[in-house]
This record gives structure tokens, C-alpha cells and sequence, in this order.
């Protein structure tokens, strides 16, 4: 049965493609700060047109938003195995931002590229971290025995 869309991809190069996700985010935190710089002083409630009238706590906000992808994606991205190869399904391109959750959506953090309706925050299940060799020799013995059993009952 088809899962839906798997792509394999080297760890080497998934860890490049995430940290060029993780340079735009950085150099957008940069470019926030240097705003929120020429904003020192400003009252709370403050708005310029340069900044699509948001206050310095809106660009605050936004710039906290960018910080926290940036340590989410360097975790990821630090702890990938640079000679494995990964299966990455729809919602995994998306924690790694390689692909957006629908074609429609923006890249900007404000409005939530990196959403994913289906995820709840909780473990999803069991994960094990081996090689794809051990990987392919179990999938390997358990289908056999698959096999062997299917083969008793058609003799039944």
C-alpha cells in the first residue's frame, strides 16, 4: 500500500538544506533587530509605516518567532547522521521546511509556513535511531516469516 509522498534524501544533505532554511531565518532576526535598534525609544504603541505600522512589541514578537526556528532547525539539523540515508515523509519536509504545508502559504514566520494541522506536540511513537543495512535485515526477516506463514495456510 502507497503512504504517500517518501523522499530519501543523505543526511549530509538534508543538514545542508537545513541550514540554509536556518541562514534565512538568522539573517530576518538580524534585519528585525536592527529595526527594533532604530526603534529604541519608541512608546508602546508606537507604529511606523516602514515596519507595515506594527508596534516594536509586534516586531519583538516576530523576531522571537524567527529565534525560536532557528534553535528548532539547529537541533534538527544537529542531529543528523551526515552518511544515513532518511526517508522523509510530507510532515517531516515540513519540521525541516523543505517544503511548506500548502503552496499557498507565505514564507514569512508570521504567517505560520511551519504549521502542521495534523501534529499535536505529542510523541507519535517509538523512534530508533540505526543503520538502513539493520533496517533492511529486519523488514527482510519479518517478511519471511510473513511468507512462511502464508505458505502454512494455503496448504490448511
Amino acid at each position: 500500500m502507497i503512504r504517500g509522498l517518501q523522499i530519501a534524501i543523505r543526511g549530509a544533505e538534508l543538514s545542508r538544506r537545513i541550514g540554509e532554511r536556518i541562514a534565512v531565518h538568522e539573517a530576518k532576526a538580524a534585519a528585525l533587530d536592527a529595526r527594533l535598534a532604530e526603534r529604541k525609544g519608541d512608546l508602546p504603541f508606537d507604529v511606523r509605516p516602514e515596519d507595515n505600522f506594527r508596534t516594536v512589541s509586534d516586531l519583538e514578537n516576530e523576531r522571537q518567532q524567527y529565534h525560536d526556528r532557528i534553535v528548532h532547525l539547529a537541533l534538527l539539523r544537529d542531529n543528523v547522521v551526515p552518511a544515513e540515508t532518511y526517508l522523509l515523509n510530507r510532515r517531516d519536509l515540513r519540521a525541516a521546511e523543505l517544503i511548506l504545508a500548502s503552496p499557498a502559504e507565505g514564507s514569512e514566520v508570521g504567517e505560520e509556513p511551519f504549521r502542521d494541522d495534523h501534529h499535536t506536540g505529542e510523541i507519535q511513537g517509538l523512534k530508533l535511531q540505526m543503520s538502513g543495512e539493520e533496517i533492511r535485515r529486519l523488514l527482510d526477516e519479518r517478511i519471511g516469516g510473513h511468507q512462511r506463514r502464508a505458505a502454512w495456510w494455503k496448504t490448511e
